[in-house]
């Protein structure tokens, strides 16, 4: 009886310690990653700054994660002691202000995303001391006031993401001045309907430049007169009409280009389109005219190197045989989405690839209403041989003729 007695003593002891420790713990709004301890997690906590207990010490933590709280503004002294820190993630907050010298503390600093916020401003001592910067996201944000030199600190910037914030003209030629090596630039959806000839002077080595879904109408080539590293240009989702000429007069490494989502008037590549690198081009969507291609719409850029021709979505329906008979290298061509009702009417087989035996291995023309097509295949070494009235397609590896009238 007595030994009973003890065990359940025993029990009541541990259950009430057990009771006690349970309602004294607290949980906490930060924890560190389960496979990296450098890593503090204080994401999607209603925090509206940083909380002064943390599980770790603040000069070890090298990433910080504050992203969807409810802070609204950056001074001066928050960062304070994490001199370590090498990514920060202040996205989804509610920031409205950032101080002068905001991250003078953290001069480690290597990523900053600060987008999706409630931003207007940025004064030119905002990022003072952030040398070693690479990557600086600052998507949608209601930017409406950009200083000059508001960048001149980020002598180490690689990236630099700008879409979505209101910029209707890119007025100063100093906006981007300081960032020599700076070789991603995004400014998609900003509104923008003028360029300044001297905005991109300061950023030589730019590698990629996306004017996405702007107010385009022209475009300058003179604006990129200092890009002549510049591989990948997207100038989608303008107001643009013509093809822009005289642009490879200043961007011989010109690779992928697009023009897609513009009202094009005329498709026509002049000769100086020769003195690029393209590979790619994209003119998706661009008319709704069924009569757009003529003989000279890519005669500039005859026997070039370029090996995909993206076409898809648009009313064209007819061409002659000569538009694409300058396509020696061409590999990939996609037709898609068309009004093309006859693939051998005018000869639109042999215009297809352009020669009398293409390297053409991917071809598309699905969801169109092509009905009259004559062709066959032939396998040989896993490749498939196409064949038209006209032409055959020896390389071809691939063919979509899905969703057409064919009988």
């Amino acid at each position: 009886m007595e030994n009973q007695q003890q065990r359940v003593a025993v029990i009541v002891l541990v259950v009430m310690t057990l009771a006690g420790y349970y309602c004294d713990y607290t949980p906490q709004p930060c924890h560190q990653h389960f496979y990296n301890k450098t890593i503090l997690d204080c994401s999607r906590q209603n925090l509206a700054g940083i909380p002064k207990h943390l599980p770790a010490e603040r000069n070890t933590i090298a990433a910080l994660w504050l992203n969807d709280n409810n802070i609204t503004a950056v001074n001066k002294g928050l960062l304070e002691n994490f001199n370590q820190l090498t990514v920060l993630w202040l996205e989804s907050n509610i920031i409205r202000l950032l101080t002068s010298h905001a991250f003078a503390e953290v001069t480690n600093l290597q990523h900053l995303h600060l987008q999706d916020n409630e931003i207007q401003s940025l004064n030119n001592d905002v990022f003072l001391g952030l040398h070693n910067l690479e990557i600086l996201d600052i998507r949608k944000n209601p930017l409406e006031d950009l200083q000059d030199k508001t960048f001149a600190e980020l002598t180490n910037l690689h990236e630099l993401q700008l879409s979505m914030c209101y910029l209707p003209e890119l007025l100063s030629s100093n906006l981007l001045f300081g960032l020599e090596n700076l070789q991603n630039l995004t400014l998609e959806l900003c509104n923008i309907s003028l360029i300044r000839r001297e905005v991109f002077a300061k950023v030589p080595n730019l590698k990629r430049l996306s004017l996405k879904g702007n107010r385009l109408h022209t475009v300058d080539s003179v604006i990129f007169r200092s890009l002549s590293k510049l591989e990948f240009l997207d100038l989608s989702g303008n107001l643009l009409t013509q093809i822009p000429q005289r642009l490879c007069d200043y961007m011989p490494w010109l690779v992928d280009i697009s023009f897609s989502f513009n009202p094009l008037h005329e498709i026509k590549f002049g000769k100086d389109y020769q003195k690029c690198s393209l590979r790619n081009i994209h003119l998706v969507s661009v008319t709704n005219k069924t009569d757009l291609l003529s003989n000279d719409s890519f005669i500039g850029i005859a026997n070039s190197p370029l090996n995909k021709l993206d076409f898809r979505d648009n009313e064209v329906s007819y061409w002659r045989s000569e538009v694409f008979s300058c396509f020696t290298n061409l590999s990939f061509l996609d037709l898609s989405s068309m009004k093309v009702d006859n693939f051998t009417e005018s000869k639109a087989a042999m215009s297809t690839a352009g020669v009398q035996r293409s390297k053409v291995h991917t071809l598309r023309v699905s969801n169109n209403t092509i009905h009259g097509i004559f062709f066959f295949f032939k396998l040989s070494f896993s490749a498939v041989a196409f064949a038209t009235q006209d032409c055959q397609y020896t390389f071809l590896k691939e063919l979509d003729i899905s969703r057409n009238k064919l009988s």
